[in-house]
């Protein structure tokens, strides 16, 4: 089954087999902190001083995830050591004809339904398994995706270790295709506020992607101010004609 509705989130016990089943946001900060522990995760340097900054699109559609499900798949990705791949539900991949190998393991991402809503009116989430793009069986099926070009020569230092702002100048990264260089002192730094927000609250993952996102956008936006600013001032300084008492 591809989807799940909110109530497969809840904690909630099978009678029969005695099983409890946790919580979708308290499983993915549980494996989101192994992998901290573990140094292994894309955006954190690693020996080589290398962050990998390859946005994860579906495999069929081209879409680009954002917040904690881009930070989410990366960090699945970057684990399996399957870094610039892309990825797709089960359907997608029987849809198009490429099929998922028998023994691929998936992977969840939450989404919230905005036209599904709860007693309260509060969206419901429904949780897609996806799978790598190298898991199907016949690739050649899959559309053709043009690759997004890694530049080397531009980068985004962080200057700050808190977990939004740090995330969310490493998903700007992968919006401008650039490298990610954050100073292993504040990588650390990172590594532990990020850390200790998790261990507080499983919900603190969902709300510092959500943040991290937001505040993507916001310098996205501010950029792009400045640079009209830029041209507009350009387009309103006067004009010289060429004369001998004007050199460039």
């Amino acid at each position: 089954m591809n989807t799940q509705e909110e109530k497969m989130t809840n904690q909630t016990n099978d009678r029969k087999t005695g099983v409890t089943f946790k919580p979708i946001t308290e499983l993915q900060t549980e494996h989101m902190l192994d992998l901290l522990e573990k140094g292994n995760l894309p955006f954190i340097p690693d020996k080589k001083g290398f962050c990998d900054t390859r946005a994860v699109r579906n495999a069929l559609t081209g879409y680009e995830f954002t917040g904690i499900n881009q930070i989410l798949a990366k960090a699945y990705l970057h684990e399996k050591g399957l870094d610039g791949h892309d990825i797709l539900t089960f359907d997608q991949a029987n849809k198009c004809g490429a099929g998922i190998e028998k023994n691929a393991k998936a992977f969840s991402l939450s989404f919230q339904d905005m036209s599904k809503r709860d007693e309260n009116g509060k969206a419901k989430v429904v949780i897609n398994h996806y799978f790598a793009d190298s898991h199907v069986k016949r690739p050649e099926k899959l559309p053709w995706l043009e690759t997004v070009p890694q530049s080397t020569k531009d980068s985004i230092e962080p200057r700050s270790s808190d977990p939004t702002k740090y995330l969310g100048c490493y998903l700007l990264s992968m919006h401008y295709g650039i490298s990610f260089t954050p100073p292993a002192a504040l990588a650390a730094e990172f590594s532990q506020k990020f850390k200790e927000a998790l261990q507080a609250s499983p919900s603190n993952l969902f709300k510092i992607g959500r943040d991290a996102q937001r505040w993507m956008k916001e310098d996205l936006a501010q950029t792009a101010e400045r640079v009209e600013r830029a041209e507009r001032a350009e387009r309103a300084a006067p004009t010289h004609s060429a004369s001998p008492s004007f050199s460039r």
